[in-house]
């Protein structure tokens, strides 16, 4: 079969392959896909290695172009330096000078031979400048021009080139003192670099040495303030102008040894123009004009007063001048420093500084080592107190706050009632990574802390880590080897001494300033809640009391431990009040009065008087009433939060809670009750029946004033505060019952005894107030 399949490149149209069974039609198929597939693979590559040399010759023309560019700017930097105009205005000058010398006698030749030596020792100065060659050069320069200018300013023929000169040679000077003046600035500059450009100042200016050290020393004072006026952080600034003002000392003590004196001498003994270094510039042409220049200037040897300061006045000079200087950078630092918030920023200014300050100590002339160094702890420590107590009294932020928070409660009185613990949310809260998650938000819940007042108590905790911190940071400062960078030569007493003021001094002064800020901070929050305790009125007093109640123990049960080991208690005298006010709002949501109900129900039979037990019969249990009370008590407790009832709370609602049930029972049963309407009871009995109906009643009075006195005892147990000292809040309702029972101590120890047996059988049931 295979050999009959034809040719498919043979076909010369579709209707000859449909000729053939369909098999063979299939493989003609197949045969045509492959060399389709085949061609196009084909083409592919071909159509590549094209497409790759169209790539490298634009390449190629990219890089011609680039070329051809260069080569443009080149011709275009050629052309702007032989401009017509420079070539025009040398060729005219030679050509005048050529006039010159062939029209004018030998007078004019001198006159032309000292101009082209002053426009050649202006051309001269300019490459030198341009190339930053020597500045002692461009100043013997300077004053062989200034020499030459004057010159041929006598001469009635000074043209117009000349006086372009000397606008040329003022402008050189100008540069060639700023050069001098970066130069001087620098505290990158060696000894040698500032001798050479002093010297060159002296030539330049026609200045003494004592001028030149004044000009140097301003120039360090300008650099030293500029260091406080550029951009950047304090400590930069800061730490540039002290390494400036230590390297300023340093420089003027090396040439005040005599260097800047024999370099001044030097100049003074060779003259200008028989310089070695001005001989051997061959574009000044000296050979060729010599002869013409006169001899004042060819013998002109400058004189610059290089006395030699004894070294009691270079003492005074560099003491002086520190003074002066570090005077000037304190007060700039100072200022700086005082603009500065950063507790970080400032501590590390001060160790960077004392770090640069202590290793050249002994070895720095100034005018008092330990008085800078003092003065660099003090501005240090000032502003760094400065800082701690504008950070410890930021703690204010959190007072404004929960007072924002109550005066806007209605809009937000639903936003932290209590949390619920069966709530969805926390049971299917994610239980990874150790079930943090689950666990923090199940502590927020008994705590009571819904969205304001973790809103409180973030900005507390924000608060709180910065001052954590920058204890920790002051702390810190105590491990610092101070000694280890300071010289070997120094005294024994400074080697010590100077460590323990640093390491100790230092801290202890800032740990306590700390304490006492914090102290003053805790104050001025605790001021600040009392005004907010005052915006407490109207409607949800008992949420926003128990709002405040929950900051204040949040603040409470995280204070920096400098605070907690004083004798000082945040909001101690707040706090009760708080419970005061909490203690009232519960309490007025109870109705005590209910107990001695009953006793006024004439013939009522008292409940549960089967139970009773004993000889006398007497209760073992309390009232329905009294039980109801208490569990009425108990749920506004709850209501209000189970995590507010501190023992303190809870003796204080105990104490209201007694005065409410004294103050509401006690003039019922000073009152006894009436026992009229006898007749009309029973108007058909006689007079037995009614004594007996008055007997039963008088008894089953008599039953409910024993029943209350025993849920008195009971309640009493209830009622008890912490302090053991203090007694029963309800003797006064106590003893007017046993006045109207006349009971046996007998009894009275019997009833007693059974209420607190059945008080500490229940009290579970009560566990907030128990």
């Amino acid at each position: 079969m295979a050999a009959d399949v034809p040719d498919a490149h043979a076909l010369k149209s579709w209707q000859e392959a449909f000729q053939y069974p369909i098999p063979t039609v299939r493989r003609i198929e197949h045969e045509l896909r492959r060399d389709i597939v085949s061609n196009k693979e084909k083409l592919r590559s071909l159509v590549g290695v094209r497409y790759r040399d169209l790539l490298d010759t634009a390449q190629t023309i990219m890089e011609m172009n680039e070329e051809m560019k260069q080569v443009e700017r080149n011709l275009s930097e050629v052309g702007r330096l032989c401009n017509p105009a420079t070539i025009s205005r040398k060729s005219d000058g030679l050509h005048k000078l050529r006039e010159d010398n062939l029209c004018k006698v030998s007078s004019d030749r001198t006159f032309a031979a000292q101009l082209t030596l002053l426009f050649n020792c202006a051309s001269a100065i300019a490459r030198i400048l341009r190339e930053h060659g020597s500045s002692v050069v461009a100043a013997k320069l300077l004053v062989i021009s200034r020499l030459l200018h004057n010159r041929l300013s006598q001469c009635a023929r000074a043209t117009s080139f000349a006086d372009e000169l000397r606008n040329q040679l003022a402008h050189f000077r100008r540069t060639l003192l700023n050069r001098i003046k970066v130069r001087l600035a620098s505290i990158d500059s060696s000894v040698q670099d500032i001798i050479e450009a002093l010297s060159a100042f002296c030539l330049a200016t026609s200045s003494s040495t004592h001028d030149a050290f004044g000009h140097f020393h301003k120039i360090r004072l300008d650099a030293i303030a500029s260091k406080f006026e550029q951009p950047g952080a304090i400590c930069d600034a800061a730490l540039g102008a002290l390494m400036l003002f230590s390297n300023t000392l340093h420089r003027t003590t090396d040439m005040l040894s005599g260097p800047l004196f024999d370099a001044i001498k030097k100049l003074c003994i060779h003259p200008l123009l028989g310089d070695s270094a001005i001989q051997c510039m061959s574009e000044l042409g000296i050979e060729m004009v010599q002869s013409y220049i006169p001899k004042e200037i060819r013998n002109f040897t400058p004189w610059i007063k290089h006395e030699q300061i004894p070294k009691e006045a270079a003492g005074t000079i560099i003491k002086s001048w520190s003074k002066e200087a570090f005077d000037d950078l304190s007060a700039r630092a100072n200022s700086k420093l005082s603009s500065c918030e950063n507790f970080q920023e400032v501590l590390s200014t001060r160790n960077r500084l004392l770090k640069e300050w202590l290793p050249g100590l002994n070895s720095t002339p100034c005018h008092n080592p330990m008085g800078i160094l003092e003065a660099i702890r003090t501005m240090a420590n000032d502003q760094l107190i400065s800082i701690i107590r504008a950070q410890s009294e930021g703690i204010t932020v959190v007072g404004i706050e929960a007072s924002r928070i109550i005066s806007d409660w209605h809009d937000t009185q639903d936003q932290d009632r209590e949390l619920s613990l069966w709530d969805s949310e926390l049971v299917f809260a994610d239980f990874s990574d150790g079930a943090t998650t689950f666990k923090r938000e199940l502590m927020r819940r008994c705590q009571g802390h819904g969205a304001h007042v973790g809103q409180v108590l973030d900005i507390y905790r924000s608060w709180l880590a910065t001052v954590t911190n920058r204890c920790t940071m002051v702390q810190e400062l105590r491990s610092l080897r101070w000694e280890d960078m300071m010289e070997d030569d120094v005294d024994e007493e400074l080697l010590e001494a100077i460590p323990d003021l640093l390491n100790t001094d230092d801290p202890h002064l800032l740990i306590t300033e700390h304490t006492n800020a914090l102290i003053k901070g805790y104050k001025l929050l605790e001021t600040s809640l009392e005004e907010a305790v005052k915006g407490i009125s109207g409607s949800h007093c008992a949420m926003k009391t128990a709002f405040l109640l929950r900051i204040i123990r949040g603040i409470r049960s995280n204070v920096p431990k400098e605070v907690a080991h004083q004798d000082y208690i945040f909001a101690q005298d707040l706090i009760s009040r708080l419970h005061s006010a909490l203690a009232e709002e519960v309490v007025s949501r109870t109705s005590p009065s209910i107990l001695t109900k009953s006793i006024n129900r004439l013939g009522s039979r008292c409940a549960g008087r089967t139970l009773w037990e004993g000889n006398p019969s007497l209760p073992t249990q309390p009232s329905q009433v009294l039980f109801m009370l208490l569990r009425t008590l108990v749920m506004e407790m709850e209501q209000e939060g189970p995590d507010l009832w501190t023992m303190a709370a809870v003796d204080e609602l105990k104490s209201r809670f007694m005065g409410q049930v004294v103050s509401a029972n006690n003039p019922k049963l000073e009152q006894p009750p009436t026992c009229g309407g006898t007749e009309q009871d029973s108007p058909n009995g006689t007079e037995e029946g009614a004594e007996e109906n008055q007997d039963k009643r008088l008894e089953n009075t008599r039953d409910h004033q024993i029943q209350l006195l025993f849920d008195l005892q009971f309640l009493d147990q209830a009622l008890q505060t912490t302090d053991s000292n203090t007694q029963s809040g309800l003797s006064p309702l106590i003893d007017v019952l046993l006045k109207e029972l006349d009971f046996s101590e007998e009894s009275m120890v019997t009833v007693k005894k059974r209420s607190e047996e059945y008080w500490n059988r229940t009290r579970m049931l009560f566990g907030l107030l128990a």
